[in-house]
């Protein structure tokens, strides 16, 4: 229903010059620090920031949206905090933050963080994906549906 209201665009961020800005700017960087290499360059180039850092990512999303824009980033649950960090010092404001967790007892293991420059509350959001193993909880579900075909049922 909004084929008239949404254009997407897919770029590699340290090539991508818009002549335009935007409302809403997702990315799912490289975002592996310090980590465990792997030995494909492939692998390696999207699963490591060797070519493309979180504060380099900042400041294009920061030239990309509208003053009103905001954007989001998928990241591993570790960087969370030096990532706020790095939007606080830029001059954003965190409007969500989504901790990911497989079950309610463990630690989360992603997140989602939405920001933008005149957000005035940031509300924060647990997610766990499964209530018993192989069966998601409702809000997992309701989420996950529209990518698969069938969810594993109680």
């Amino acid at each position: 229903p909004w084929k008239n209201q949404i254009r997407v665009r897919v770029a590699d961020a340290n090539h991508f010059t818009p002549d335009e800005q935007f409302d809403f700017v997702f990315s799912n960087p490289p975002f592996h620090q310090n980590q465990l290499q792997s030995p494909k360059a492939g692998r390696q180039r999207a699963h490591h920031e060797a070519e493309l850092t979180l504060d380099v990512l900042i400041n294009k999303v920061a030239e990309w949206l509208k003053p009103d824009g905001n954007a989001m980033v998928l990241l591993p649950y570790y960087r969370k905090t030096a990532f706020q960090q790095m939007l606080y010092t830029s001059g954003f404001r965190i409007y969500k933050c989504f901790d990911i967790r497989s079950f309610a007892n463990q630690q989360p293991f992603r997140c989602v963080v939405q920001w933008g420059r005149n957000l005035t509350h940031t509300t924060n959001i647990d997610l766990n994906i499964y209530q018993s193993p192989n069966i998601y909880t409702p809000e997992a579900a309701s989420l996950l549906s529209p990518f698969y075909l069938r969810l594993p049922e109680e």
